[in-house]
């Protein structure tokens, strides 16, 4: 098979990217659908970079409304459903009142008795909580755009918080791959969407050296000559 070229490679990366989008936005409906059924639940919606043009999302962030936490195991459930298709997914709870109640919880069953938890208040309603080093912000949450999935009343209590707060996003950043030439072997290498963010959030300059120089640099030869062997089996 011929090895594709840098700008086929690119190619391929969108439309692994789109696929990987439209798999998480699916189950996102999936999820909205199961709730549309619960008597306590307002409204879903899907938020973050999943409603934005970016192609490489890191998480599922989803927002609902509740009158009650009567439901929460209904819920919690349908939530981690969402981890057949990726587990890096959240649910931001929110009352009519537009007051922010806490996230649903990954677990299954409330680990109240371990220390593992970080969840400041674990226990206290069961399938909810709040991290200790989360301060929620209304205006940054509601800033990006927002989709609603599913809405009991005519009028959605997070698009009408988000009008009356004026919250919008002023500038957006969409990564795209790029490519970069190694400054040890010379030869040019694509520089992922996710190696980009990865990057940016940990504030790493971007990388001088393709993989296997890298590897080479780190671990020796041997460990670069088993990477070129794996690509050479994938061609």
């Amino acid at each position: 098979m011929a090895k594709l070229s840098i700008g086929e490679q690119i190619a391929e990366q969108e439309r692994h990217d789109r696929a990987r989008k439209e798999r998480f936005l699916e189950a996102a409906k999936n999820f909205a659908c199961k709730l549309a059924g619960l008597t306590s639940v307002h409204e879903v919606a899907l938020c973050g970079s999943m409603v934005t043009e970016d192609l490489h999302p890191q998480d599922i962030d989803l927002a609902i409304v509740v009158d009650s936490f009567n439901e929460l195991p209904l819920i919690a459930r349908a939530a981690r459903q969402i981890s057949s298709t990726y587990h890096g997914w959240e649910v931001f709870v929110f009352r009519p009142d537009r007051t922010y109640a806490g996230r649903i919880c990954h677990r299954r069953e409330c680990p109240s008795e371990t220390a593992r938890c970080d969840q400041i208040d674990c226990g206290r309603v069961p399938h909810l909580g709040n991290l200790a080093d989360f301060q929620f912000d209304p205006i940054l949450f509601l800033s990006p755009p927002i989709e609603i999935l599913w809405c009991r009343e005519r009028k959605s209590v997070l698009i009408e918080w988000k009008e009356v707060l004026g919250a919008r996003l002023t500038g957006q950043e969409h990564h795209r791959p790029i490519t970069l030439k190694c400054g040890d072997c010379g030869k040019r290498f694509i520089f992922s969407v996710g190696e980009q963010k990865h990057f940016a959030d940990r504030g790493f300059r971007q990388p001088k050296r393709c993989e296997s120089c890298r590897i080479r640099r780190e671990f020796g030869p041997e460990a670069a000559a088993v990477l070129d062997e794996i690509d050479q089996e994938d061609d």
